[in-house]
């Protein structure tokens, strides 16, 4: 549901694709056929007949894949046949049905062709087709193929004597797949070598993106802020541009606190930079006030948090902003204790998601999956088991591979001493799911390959429960041992199995332990009472 967070150099505006079916081979018409049919798109002019060609093709999957199959390798030939429009129109096909080698190599010959007019405009609608073809590979898990597009687009670039900023762009794409498939060193080793070349900010800004997706947030957050005064000594950069720059260094600035969890710092960070609104568009100004209102609540200001939400509505709001106001009003009800408005408010919103019917298949879903998955949350806290059960149990019967799913289906059970066989099974489930993943993710260093605390905290609650303490005991210890698993919830887990293996000292001092730790959020603060109480009776 949420878009992506732009980076500081303005990208070009996304497209809408299309999902389709995987081609179900029939009869498929002769080779001739189908290029004279391509080479009939080289006909088409004007922005309505070519988006209601790409439109045709694109709802015709299965006579358009074929056709696309040719087209590529039309193209491949010297000369090709194509001019611009018939090769955008066989591009932008290609990237709604999701075929996306064809879909790169079209838009890329669009951007060569581009290239011969001079035509800034047309060079931009086929960066944009290549920009998506990427990322789409990174989200489709086709790693080595979204590196792959990525080098090829920068070759491409270097031979046309592209700007700084287009390259900037696809060194960002690069980046974020070396990241992505655990290749983080040879990412610092490109982007230091981009910086050893020109100490600029723009490269220097990409040493920050780095440490950010590398989850370096204390290290990226120095880097941004060491953007900001050579942002200042850019004399290709107008004022104007220079003050939009900096206003969103400052922002990532804000963001990446907020996801180092230094939610203090970046509440002030956020009002500070409020204070400076020529510096913000609307979008970022609205994100900005989001993450001050959280921070501020996560800090336990939920009263000044919510003094704030006023600011958020300002009567011009589109429909996909609405959305998210509601989604943060709720959320703030339910960390201000409210959760009877917290589940009506959520109630409400995924009845509005449900009727969106300008809001793309996949992408509801997937804001429909994160409102009931709120909301089982919020009826745990009511005490209404069975609407939460009813929100889990509707998820995974969607999603039986989903690991967050089954441990948090399971933990709840084993929590209320429900179907604790079964509970065991799905939390087990939800290790082997984690594991298989880090598995499958390449370039993962031995430290990072462990399994999830809080599956591991599943896992020996419910073992606790069927009165396995000495395994219980060992699952829980594995868990505190991970930065994650110094949580209070888990260490009164683990002080609950020393008492009952008789192991009383050890109880107390986890429990003390467990009372070091801070305490921000409300269920945070009702489990360390309990603690407390539980420490009472055993001093």
């Amino acid at each position: 549901m949420k878009s992506a967070r732009r980076g500081l150099i303005v990208t070009f505006a996304a497209v809408a694709f299309l999902c389709a079916a995987w081609y179900n081979p029939v009869q498929a018409p002769d080779e001739a056929g189908l290029r004279k049919k391509a080479l009939a798109l080289n006909n088409f002019t004007g922005d309505d007949p070519i988006k209601a060609e790409i439109k045709a093709l694109a709802e015709d999957a299965s006579n358009t894949r074929p056709l696309l199959r040719v087209a590529v390798k039309m193209a491949k030939e010297d000369p090709q046949p194509f001019n611009y429009n018939g090769a955008f129109i066989l591009a932008r096909a290609a990237l709604q049905l999701k075929e996306l080698d064809a879909s790169f190599f079209l838009h890329r010959v669009c951007f060569e062709l581009a290239n011969k007019l001079r035509s800034p405009q047309k060079m931009g609608q086929a960066y944009i087709g290549m920009d998506l073809t990427i990322k789409l590979y990174y989200q489709d898990k086709k790693n080595e193929q979204g590196l792959k597009a990525s080098r090829e687009l920068l070759e491409l670039e270097n031979k046309i004597g592209a700007n700084d900023l287009l390259k900037g762009e696809t060194y960002r794409l690069l980046i974020s797949g070396l990241i992505e498939g655990g290749k983080v060193d040879e990412a610092r080793k490109l982007v230091d070598g981009l910086i050893k070349a020109r100490n600029t900010w723009r490269n220097v800004e990409l040493k920050a993106l780095l440490e950010r997706k590398a989850r370096n947030y204390a290290a990226a957050v120095k880097i941004y802020e060491e953007v900001l005064p050579l942002l200042a000594k850019d004399e290709t950069l107008s004022n104007e541009e220079k003050t939009e720059l900096d206003g969103q260094a400052r922002v990532a600035i804000v963001e990446t606190l907020f996801l180092d969890r230094k939610f203090d710092q970046s509440a002030k960070a956020a009002a500070k930079l409020l204070d400076t609104p020529e510096k913000l568009g609307a979008q970022d100004k609205a994100m900005v006030l989001k993450l001050q209102i959280r921070s501020l609540a996560l800090q336990g200001k939920v009263k000044e948090a919510e003094g704030l939400l006023d600011k958020l509505d300002d009567g011009k709001q589109d429909i996909d902003s609405k959305l998210d106001n509601l989604e943060l009003k709720a959320w703030l009800a339910q960390q201000k204790g409210d959760d009877t408005q917290a589940a009506k408010l959520y109630e409400d919103l995924l009845e509005r998601v449900k009727k969106n019917d300008k809001m793309e298949k996949d992408v509801k879903e997937e804001y429909e999956n994160e409102i009931r998955y709120l909301l089982s949350s919020v009826y745990i806290d009511m005490d209404q088991l069975d609407k939460a059960l009813k929100q889990l149990e509707f998820l995974l019967k969607k999603h039986p591979d989903n690991a967050t799913y089954n441990n948090d289906l399971g933990y709840i059970w084993a929590d209320h001493d429900m179907k604790l066989p079964e509970a065991e099974k799905l939390i087990r489930k939800a290790l082997e799911l984690e594991r298989q993943e880090r598995k499958n993710k390449p370039g993962l260093k031995p430290d990072e390959d462990h399994d999830n605390a809080a599956y591991l905290d599943s896992l020996g609650w419910v073992l606790f429960k069927l009165k396995n303490y000495p395994e219980a005991k060992k699952y829980l210890l594995e868990a505190v041992k991970d930065k994650e698993g110094q949580h209070i919830e888990i260490l009164d887990h683990l002080g609950d199995v020393y008492m009952a293996l008789g192991e009383k000292a050890e109880a107390v001092n986890t429990w003390k332990k467990a009372l070091t730790l801070e305490t921000k959020t409300r269920r945070e603060k009702e489990r360390k009472g309990q603690v407390e109480k539980k420490l009472k009776a055993n001093q």
